[in-house]
């Protein structure tokens, strides 16, 4: 038997609907695309988002590593399967130390 490494933190619970709501009124969810979350914490924000559109790509990121397991742990109950595996970024850095392909402002 898996144990799901899932941890919960109430404030993202409460708040999820909300930021949807916005992320709704913003977000054209007939357009492919690329979303890069930045600060993931447990995941429960990225996989409550992706479910809702379906068509775009999202990609979680976090500096504490230990919560990685916790996002996967999210990520893998989303049916459309659009979330990839967590990057490390330190937000307080340089956006140009990270580890990533930026496109015509599609972050990969």
């Amino acid at each position: 038997m898996l144990l799901s490494c899932k941890k919960f933190f109430p404030p993202s619970d409460r708040n999820k609907d909300p930021i949807l709501q916005v992320l709704l009124k913003h977000i054209d969810s007939s357009k492919p695309g690329n979303v890069l979350e930045i600060s993931s914490g447990t995941g429960q924000h990225v996989s409550h988002f992706a479910s809702r559109f379906p068509l775009l790509t999202f990609q979680p990121s976090e500096v504490d590593t230990t919560l990685f397991d916790s996002i996967r742990s999210y990520s893998l109950e989303v049916e459309t399967k659009n979330i990839r595996d967590p990057i490390k970024i330190d937000a307080s850095t340089d956006y140009n130390t990270w580890d990533l392909i930026i496109t015509r402002g599609i972050c990969m």
